[in-house]
């Protein structure tokens, strides 16, 4: 007996899908049955536009897919991308947030204008997204939200001020998505993928080109896009066939105990403890954590 795809059925948005990361995802996504609405925005010069390419990729193969053009970040896209997925497979049950820009500015020489180009396409765009989609996920029954963000918003780095930001940002929606999602079924989790694009080609030597190839993204999508996988919240760094999860995690808190000027002798001695810690916990949500920690005072704990 043949088994079924593991997407059959299942209808899919993923955006920035023209090329590299969001094409290997796309390709994939119709590889396990289902059908895609691939969108990238149409470059100056392009006659039909890279979604139109993936299209036929995705047709060629015997798979179904219809290409959108919308820049996510204009007023209306996100509505647009809904109502043409809806019009074109009569459900919705798949988003994939993938579109993005990397501005490398350090501090200094940041703009605000660059800044909130950067937040529209990165953060604002998949909320958006997220926002139009909703009814249908819900009326899916199993809607999977998955948002690529990078481990630039996990951890900084030099001249990443402004793309981390936006990361960071989009990881903590998802946390709160995938908390507001649970009671109508819907997951939602981060990728953080390491792999060959028109991002990271300049930072990669040939020997990383060559192992980091985008196709290693498309399992992991694949997967959390199912309604086979109920996992939520979470964030996979991903790529090259390996994948690991990034977790927020806090110490077991320390205790100083008075306000005064001897204060700060205490609260340099607690940031040393802390620095040693080793035992963590991983929380849940912000409201869990607070909950955690005022149960600590009160009970005296250390």
């Amino acid at each position: 007996m043949n088994q079924e795809p593991l997407l059959a059925g299942r209808s899919a948005i993923v955006t920035g899908a023209g090329k590299s990361i969001g094409r290997a995802i796309a390709l994939a996504l119709a590889s396990h049955g289902a059908r895609v609405l691939v969108n990238n925005r149409r470059h100056a010069g392009e006659s039909d536009g890279s979604a139109a390419a993936v299209v036929r990729e995705i047709e060629a193969a015997g798979g179904i897919a219809v290409a959108n053009t919308d820049s996510v970040e204009q007023a209306g896209a996100a509505e647009a991308m809904v109502e043409q997925a809806l019009a074109s497979f009569g459900s919705l049950d798949i988003v994939i947030a993938n579109a993005g820009v990397a501005p490398e500015k350090r501090i200094a020489g940041m703009t605000q204008s660059s800044l909130r180009e950067a937040f529209e396409i990165n953060y604002f765009a998949p909320v958006a997204l997220t926002q139009a989609a909703l009814p249908a996920l819900r009326a899916s029954g199993s809607g999977r939200l998955v948002y690529i963000i990078s481990n630039a918003g996990l951890y900084g780095g030099d001249g990443l001020a402004a793309y981390g930001s936006t990361k960071a940002a989009l990881y903590a929606f998802m946390r709160s998505a995938a908390t507001e999602g649970r009671r109508s079924g819907i997951a939602a989790n981060a990728l953080a993928p390491f792999a060959l694009s028109q991002m990271t080609a300049a930072r990669m030597t040939d020997e990383l080109r060559g192992a980091l190839p985008a196709h290693w993204i498309g399992p992991v999508a694949s997967w959390l896009a199912s309604a086979a996988c109920s996992t939520s919240g979470k964030v996979y760094v991903t790529g090259g066939g390996l994948i690991s999860e990034a977790r927020m995690e806090e110490t077991a808190p320390v205790r100083f105990t008075t306000t005064g000027t001897q204060a700060i002798a205490e609260v340099c001695q607690c940031l040393d403890d802390l620095a040693a810690a080793e035992a963590c916990i991983n929380f849940d949500g912000a409201m869990e954590a607070f909950l955690h920690t005022i149960g600590q005072h009160l009970s005296g704990g250390d």
